[in-house]
């Protein structure tokens, strides 16, 4: 795929795109501005692909430790959108579905930080 179209499909959307040796999110915005990092071959090279950042996964414990911090933590097989979190009386809540905690949740190492929008 060509540059440009990479960068508007993707990027603008706060995705990322790459190439064999560069890597641009839309965050990157100055380095973007930068003669040494897109050079004119690059712009011109078809070559450009849409790229998904690795996620950070963690196990319960750990989670619970960040959910403390004030952090919302969440799990792939929990529907979009619903995620657990530490209330004001520190108890652990879910928001969204489902509801209930399975013994899976408290087993599970693929918990994931959910990324304030």
């Amino acid at each position: 795929m060509k540059f440009w179209k990479a960068l508007a499909e993707q990027t603008m959307k706060g995705g990322k795109i790459k190439r064999t040796h560069h890597f641009l999110s839309s965050t990157d915005e100055k380095m973007l501005r930068s003669s040494s990092l897109v050079d004119l071959d690059d712009i011109n090279a078809d070559d450009w692909e849409l790229y998904e950042a690795p996620v950070n996964t963690y196990i319960f414990s750990k989670a619970v430790e960040m959910m403390k911090q004030g952090k919302k933590m969440t799990r792939p097989s929990w529907m979009e959108g619903s995620y657990a979190q530490f209330n004001e009386y520190n108890y652990a809540v879910k928001h969204g579905d489902p509801r209930n905690w399975s013994f899976e949740d408290f087993t599970a190492n693929d918990w994931i930080l959910v990324e304030d929008k």
